[in-house]
This record gives C-alpha cells, structure tokens and sequence, in this order.
C-alpha cells in the first residue's frame, strides 16, 4: 500500500492546540482507507542550481483548520513516504511494499501555510523550504526575515579545511551537521583568507562550486587544440533533511542497486552530456551524491531531440555505478496513474559508451597541482 506521514513541530517547543501534529495513512502501523489525501512535488537538487521551495497539499480537512491554517507557519515538517503493508507483520508481501525503502523525502520549516475552499474541497496549502532562515531568493516574503532577503552571512576561510569553513559558514543559519567527503586538496586553507558575504544561498553554493573547481584542478588546453575540459566537478552542496551534504565525486558515496522491478518505463536520456532519468515507485533510499547501477542490458530510450547525439550510448554495459544528480519525488496519493506515486532519479557521469566517443564528463586525467588564486600553505 501507499504510504505517508507528515510530521509537524514547533521548534520552540510546545504546539498550539486545536490543530493536527501529524497527518498519515497509517493509523498505529495499519492502513486508514479514509486517510486525507495529499499531493506533493519535491525536487531535491544541488544548491547551486537552485533552491526550491516544496509544495505540498492536503485535502479534505475541517473548515474550522482552514480557519487556523496560520498557526502553522514556522513550524517543522517531516515528510515520510513510501510503500507499506496494509497491516503490520503480515506473512503475504505485494512487490511494491518494500518497508526499508520507505521513510523520509523531505524536510524542512514551514514559510506559509494557507486554506483554500473550492466548492466541496477544503485544502491546506504549504510552502517549505529547507531551513527558516534562507527564505526565498527571490526577496519574497520569508518566515524570519518579513518582506526582507534572506539573512546575510559571511565565509571566511582563513584556517583549516574547505569543510570547516562551510560549516561555520551555514552555523548562523541553524545548520549544524556538515557531512560528506570531498577531495583533499581542499584541507588546507589559501594564504590569503577569503572573507565574503552572501544573502542567499545559491548564491554561496554556486561560488563553492566554480571556485573548488579552479582550487583542485583547473582547466587544460587540450593536446589538439580543440578546446579545454575539465573533468572536476567541483564541491556541490545538497541538503538532505536538515543537513548539509557534500560532494565533488573524489570519494566513494553510498551505493544503490536498482532491480527491474523497481522501474517504471525504461530509463530516458534526457541530455546530450549523457544524464539519464529512470522513473520508480516512490522511494526514500536514494540521495544526491550517491550512486546507482542499473541492471546489466536495461533497455534505454533517448529524447527525439538527442539522438544524433547519444546514438552509441548504451547504459551501464561495464555496470559501473552512475552519479545521482537530481532525485524528485512526485505524489498524489489517491491517483490511479503508476507515475502518481514515484521517484525520478536523474544519474550520469559514470556510463560506459561507445570507446571511440568518450563520455562527457568523464575524467581523463588527474591532476595534482593547485591554480591561480589558491596555493596551499606549507
């Protein structure tokens, strides 16, 4: 069966009365046939792209909770949703309840809560983002910040490593668990101490990206002549619930077989930079950073417009593992469609294709040295 649950709590502790903490479809383990229905779209992205908002709707609720839709704003929601047995502890399995796959897609603070009445539907509008203090950045309304941008705050890098200097950077924000990995070369601070100020957060997360790029491994003139490339991806950053992640695709990330039960269509390729989106029954065990490997000789299909391009790639033929770069979770509960209840995963980076036309993307050197306005201290 479908499953979710939604969780609110007041970070300041207490919840005012008259008004849900949690919503779900599984009342104390087993499934409730009148459950509210909701929807949702939740895009979990690299922070330099864009930072998005999530929505999320819940119908069929009492006029009187539209009356006190507000009393919500600023609260914390956690979002759980998945596949589960109707009933708990039950010997007879269907192939899409897979409890281990099923919990938390997002995270985040309330910015608005709002009712709407339309004829016989009553619903709760939300608007989350993924931490009370970033807002929008697009200098709309924000909870902590009134009509004003989100909150400035500074990076300063004058000790330490690249991961430090993020993780006092994002402090004042309410962050405070900084996970993952990334290259070395960004444990050693530059001379001269870097000290900038940013009002929104894409804003910092694109400068960590292209300015990790020229730190580790700046670009090189092609032999030929062609061109340059640059096979350093850079440090993106990604939240997954209320932390930070992040990731430049040095280091191994945890790892994800997909299985041909788990897919809805066949993969697409949906770039000419060799990224391919595959469709599943919502799921919760697949983060950005990690990898994925698809099953040996899945069947692939490429958009109309990229065919001349991608006319030799072929998917996972060596089955090494693909980067996840975009992971999306799209609900309405009640919906008959198999794509009503679903995950898109968009991976790349690591596709084995014709040897003859090497992958974009793919790196084709390593290099150790440092460039331009950063050199390590001694």
């Amino acid at each position: 069966m479908r499953y979710y649950s939604i969780e609110f709590s007041n970070p300041n502790g207490g919840f005012p009365a008259g008004i849900p903490s949690v919503f779900t479809s599984h009342q104390q383990g087993i499934y409730n046939p009148a459950c509210p229905e909701i929807e949702f779209d939740i895009a979990n992205v690299y922070a330099d792209a864009v930072i998005t908002p999530t929505h999320l709707r819940i119908h069929n609720v009492p006029v009187d909770l539209i009356k006190k839709s507000r009393q919500y704003n600023g609260m914390t929601v956690v979002l759980k949703a998945g596949f589960k047995p109707s009933i708990p502890r039950i010997n007879s399995q269907l192939p899409l309840e897979k409890p281990e796959q099923a919990g938390i897609i997002g995270q985040g603070v309330v910015q608005t809560c709002y009712g709407n009445w339309l004829g016989t539907d009553l619903v709760l509008d939300f608007v989350i983002w993924p931490n009370a203090k970033l807002g929008s950045t697009n200098t709309i309304r924000s909870y902590n910040t009134g009509t004003t941008s989100p909150e400035s705050f500074q990076f300063y890098w004058d000790k330490g490593s690249l991961t430090e200097a993020i993780r006092k950077a994002v402090r004042p924000l309410g962050i405070t668990n900084v996970t993952g990995t990334i290259n070395p070369a960004l444990n050693n601070p530059p001379k001269i101490p870097i000290l900038l100020y940013f009002t929104s957060f894409a804003s910092f997360a694109k400068y960590i990206q292209e300015k990790s790029v020229i730190w580790v491994d700046p670009p090189a003139q092609k032999k030929d002549g062609s061109g340059v490339y640059q096979p350093y991806i850079g440090v993106r950053i990604a939240f997954k619930g209320s932390e930070l992640n992040l990731f430049d695709g040095t280091q191994s990330t945890k790892f994800v077989q997909l299985k041909y039960n788990e897919f809805i269509g066949q993969p697409t390729w949906v770039t000419d930079t060799g990224i391919v989106q595959s469709v599943h029954p919502m799921r919760n065990d697949v983060w950005l950073g990690y990898e994925v490997r698809y099953p040996a000789g899945t069947p692939t299909i490429i958009s109309p417009q990229y065919a001349p391009v991608l006319k030799d790639y072929n998917i996972n033929e060596s089955s090494a593992p693909l980067k996840v770069f975009q992971v999306r979770h799209v609900g309405k509960f009640r919906s008959t469609s198999a794509t009503g209840w679903c995950t898109y995963i968009n991976a790349g980076s690591a596709i084995r294709i014709n040897p003859n036309n090497p992958s974009p993307g793919v790196s084709q050197r390593k290099v150790q040295t440092f460039g331009y306005e950063y050199t390590p201290r001694s």
